[in-house]
């Protein structure tokens, strides 16, 4: 990987028990997981378990290691998980992936909704929640569950099980659930005055975004460190030198994509090769640009669910999406940079 430099040397045992080996695997087999959220849990059995579940959940890994033998450098048990990613790396490249982790290039033209459907859809899938895969968003939320389980991977504890009806079989309970979604919710301080579980059930599509927007809003600022979108933007504009700055996340500029290219070249600076970039004065360049500059975000490891055609509207929801993910790259990148690297001055020294 360009982006990630650490090696495995010669052994299945000291250069993978922390996992971050592991971690970054994953990352590039499917760029939709979130490899922070591995890398912020402490070294040993809780990451190893959730490397696992990971694995297991989005490439189909089987779920039977024991993450007390990975953490511990049990060179055969670390051996065998190699080789079931390797096989799920080899599969993924052969036919379809079985998670939706971005959209086809040519993708029919959505309305403003169906993008955002879409993308929080995509979203959704990425969380590495076992036995999970969403297919419509507003068909599967309906009895709650799905809205429970997202919660409570975003916010661990925060939700109450033993108010929850796991298996639905009227529509009372599952109205039940949906209710105690949109409680659990307003408990972490979302908006939702109007929204109620009968309007989740009910498939209402507004609401149901709604809803879900502020799930992905606060998961996307909370894997910043808690950062606010005033402060990923005075982030954004203080590392552009080329192109103006923006006043907000709908300002009319992002439509170029001038703006979000100069923000990936943060992270690498050979990923915008801008002679292949238009002005963005007519829709395709403004298209094609849009294009490029996701495909180039994904390459440097951004994990990226806003669509072109977000760019292109100036959409602010799923703008601030994607500078969110351009920035927890930068700073991972900024991380490693900063780390010495101990194992080559380790195997050195031997």
């Amino acid at each position: 990987s360009d982006v990630y430099k650490r090696q495995v040397h010669g052994n299945y045992t000291d250069s993978l028990k922390d996992g971050e080996n592991y971690a970054n695997l994953l990352k590039q087999l499917n760029p939709a997981i979130n490899k922070d959220e591995i890398l912020n849990l402490p070294a040993g059995e809780e990451r190893m378990k959730k490397i696992a579940e990971v694995a297991a959940a989005t490439l189909g890994v089987p779920n039977s290691f024991d993450a007390q033998e990975l953490a511990s450098g049990n060179p055969r048990a670390n051996l065998l998980f190699t080789t079931a990613l390797y096989n799920a790396g080899l599969a993924k490249e052969r036919q379809q992936p079985v998670i939706e982790t971005q959209p086809p290039e040519e993708d029919k033209e959505l309305d403003a909704e169906g993008r955002e459907e879409k993308s929080f859809r995509m979203w959704m899938n990425s969380l590495g929640i076992k036995n999970f895969y969403v297919q419509d968003l507003y068909e599967d939320i309906r009895d709650g569950i799905v809205l429970l389980k997202v919660l409570d991977r975003v916010n661990p504890g925060c939700v109450d099980w033993k108010k929850a009806d796991l298996n639905p079989t009227n529509q009372f309970k599952k109205i039940q659930n949906a209710n105690l979604a949109v409680e659990t919710a307003k408990a972490l301080g979302f908006h939702l005055e109007g929204i109620g579980g009968k309007d989740l059930f009910e498939g209402n599509r507004k609401l149901s975004l709604a809803l879900v927007w502020q799930m992905v809003r606060q998961h996307t600022l909370k894997m910043l460190g808690g950062w606010t979108e005033d402060k990923l933007l005075e982030w954004a504009n203080s590392r552009v030198k080329k192109t103006p700055r923006v006043a907000s996340f709908k300002d009319p500029q992002i439509k170029t994509s001038h703006f979000l290219a100069e923000l990936v070249e943060t992270i690498e600076a050979r990923a915008i090769n801008w002679s292949l970039l238009k002005e963005g004065k007519v829709p395709e360049e403004v298209e094609a640009n849009a294009k490029y500059v996701i495909a180039a975000a994904r390459k440097v490891g951004c994990t990226v669910f806003s669509l072109w055609q977000d760019i292109r509207d100036a959409n602010p929801k799923m703008v601030m999406v994607m500078v969110a993910g351009i920035a927890k790259q930068a700073e991972a990148k900024a991380r490693e940079e900063e780390m010495p690297d101990i194992y080559n001055t380790h195997n050195t020294r031997n």
